[in-house]
């Protein structure tokens, strides 16, 4: 009997490489797919794609290379900057999941003849009472990544293997080493994929072409003039260092009118919210309509899924009311919705909204 074909998005890093061999342990026949992804003016370079293809070979696979730097650039890139201009604090990881990898990887490997298609994700697809697959969260808790999955196509899972879902990460690091891989020392990849030195003002100034951002005011939750901002693209809700501000008292940013190029200033107390507006969500569970669901809500990577109200609305809308107010809570983040371990979907922040 043939064996499954399976295509394994490989970044040349020590999750995905594992993988290879965790598919290949399971009886899978495996192709290694290395997508090109940063244009060389964002600093892209051919080093992943070059560590990708030592262990290809290494564990016996056939490995290929798909260019998606057009795309790449147009979707994820230029999302990111025109978020950041319009007072959001963008997750390009998130739509990277949705557009690239479960979109146009997905597609590769069906050209390549793949029978599914796998990733290093830290999360798990499980079979739900109605032969439909379901996303569930990754078993090591601390390096559970079904958040940054929530706004994949629903479409997707019943051809998707999360091989390293089962895992905890260190057993990952010691499979690497046992194996004699040559990337089993190699770091984990930073927050942010195509900048490379984390400073993301610098990088949109590049991308922008001008040396500085559209000065502004800095007004309270009532509109007083407290001061003038050097961009809304320097700050981000929650914010408290690095404001320039010297009010005699602990500040935070509260808000970002992108329309009048504002920076709303609060306290503490001001960061906390009830509930919020998301748009462009994905669902990958059946929910009905307009009816408060009880559900856990996570509005960003590393916060703790929270106890709330879930009411679907229509155009790929959703309310989230929370049990307890929440923190600064961020447009342009994710808010991924939860049942226990399982994924719901999940979407955009809009706004937050004391209700």
């Amino acid at each position: 009997m043939k064996k499954a074909t399976v295509a394994l998005g490989m970044s040349g890093g020590v999750d995905s490489s594992v993988a290879v061999h965790l598919l290949q342990k399971a009886g899978y026949d495996v192709i290694g797919i290395t997508m090109w992804l940063i244009p060389e003016e964002f600093g892209g370079s051919e080093a992943s794609i070059h560590d990708a293809r030592m262990v290809a070979a290494q564990l016996g696979i056939v490995h290929h290379v798909v260019d998606f730097r057009r795309q790449f650039a147009q979707w994820i890139i230029g999302d990111f900057i025109s978020e950041y201009d319009q007072g959001r604090t963008p997750n390009p990881c998130i739509l990277c999941n949705q557009r690239i990898k479960f979109g146009l990887l997905q597609q590769s490997a069906r050209q390549f003849g793949a029978d599914k298609m796998a990733t290093g994700h830290y999360a798990q697809i499980k079979s739900g009472t109605n032969g439909e697959n379901i996303l569930c969260k990754g078993k090591d808790v601390q390096k559970d990544q079904s958040y940054f999955l929530c706004r994949i196509p629903r479409r997707v899972l019943n051809d998707t293997i999360f091989p390293l879902g089962n895992y905890h990460k260190t057993e990952i690091r010691q499979l690497a080493n046992q194996l004699g891989l040559s990337i089993a020392d190699k770091p984990d990849s930073q927050e942010v994929c195509f900048i490379a030195d984390n400073d993301y003002k610098g990088f949109l100034l590049k991308a922008k072409k001008v040396s500085t951002f559209q000065k502004g005011q800095f007004v309270d939750i009532k509109g007083n003039l407290l001061g003038m901002h050097q961009g809304i693209q320097c700050h981000t809700i929650g914010q408290r260092k690095g404001l320039g501000l010297a009010l005699g008292r602990p500040v935070y940013v509260v808000d970002i009118d992108a329309q009048h190029n504002q920076v709303v200033i609060g306290s503490e107390e001001d960061l906390y919210q009830t509930a919020l507006l998301a748009d462009q969500c994905s669902w990958l569970y059946n929910l009905p309509y307009g009816v408060p669901l009880h559900i856990q809500a996570k509005v960003r990577y590393r916060a703790a899924a929270e106890a709330a109200q879930l009411i679907i609305g229509t155009d790929q809308q959703a309310k989230v009311i929370f049990t307890q107010p929440q923190r600064a809570i961020t447009p342009g983040q994710s808010v991924c919705f939860y049942w226990g371990d399982i994924v719901l979907g999940g979407g955009r922040i809009v706004k937050s909204v004391n209700d």
